[in-house]
């Protein structure tokens, strides 16, 4: 056969094969599109349905104690989190024991969730690893792993204690204030010139005060300390 021919032939197989290709992604992109729409309808008629998938692209994959990849979202993690405070005595949570209880690999992710938290105001930290929930009244009971309506008696204890913990607030910055008044009558003392004056001690004071004693004065920093070989003979001042 004329290789004309044959090479004819192959370039027109290779354009038929080119097109049988194109349309084949055609179709499947085609049908990936209705998928995805009809998981769209889906997802828009069941309201219970929620879905997070924000992922980092650090994550990982494989671990097995989150289960789904939707399981290892940072919303639905966040989710668990604040319904373990909800079960937490007072509302206080302990970040690495939240970490073990949740299968939290990355303790980050709590992080995050945290620093979100308080940045809003929901929690408080009350030491390095200890937060505390303000966002709701978690002075309840708790019967057959469920949350009880707070009582009268409850509700008039929190308010008995949120009354108590204002008056605190405003006697220590009263106390605040008088210190900080204390502090600058003190600095106006030391720095004026007529103080400058008279700061010095007669030797007939000392005499008088002291008598015969041997007299050392020192000048030292506050909480400064001295030793003596015999502390029985000195006394100090």
């Amino acid at each position: 056969m004329d290789p004309h021919v044959l090479a004819s032939l192959d370039e027109s197989g290779y354009h038929n094969m080119r097109q049988i290709s194109t349309l084949q992604l055609e179709k499947a992109l085609d049908m990936t599109k209705q998928n995805a729409l009809k998981a769209s309808l889906m997802i828009a008629n069941d309201a219970d349905l929620e879905f997070d998938f924000d992922f980092d692209e650090d994550e990982d994959l494989d671990q097995p104690q989150m289960g789904t990849r939707a399981d290892k979202s940072l919303g639905l993690l966040a989710k668990r989190f604040i319904k373990m405070i909800q079960y937490s005595p007072y509302g206080r949570c302990d970040l690495n024991t939240a970490a073990e209880a949740l299968n939290v690999r990355q303790k980050r992710r709590i992080y995050d969730i945290t620093n979100v938290l308080e940045g809003i105001g929901l929690i408080e930290k009350r030491s390095k690893n200890m937060i505390q929930w303000k966002g709701g009244d978690f002075m309840l009971n708790m019967k057959d792993g469920k949350r009880q309506t707070a009582t009268t008696e409850e509700e008039q204890r929190m308010e008995h204690l949120k009354a108590e913990i204002e008056k605190l607030g405003k006697e220590e910055e009263h106390i605040e204030q008088h210190q900080r008044w204390i502090s600058q009558s003190l600095r106006n003392a030391i720095e004026s010139s007529d103080a400058n004056q008279v700061s010095y001690v007669l030797r007939s004071q000392l005499s008088d005060n002291f008598g015969s004693d041997l007299t050392i004065g020192l000048q030292s920093r506050l909480g400064t300390q001295i030793k003596t070989s015999d502390p029985e003979v000195f006394n100090y001042v």
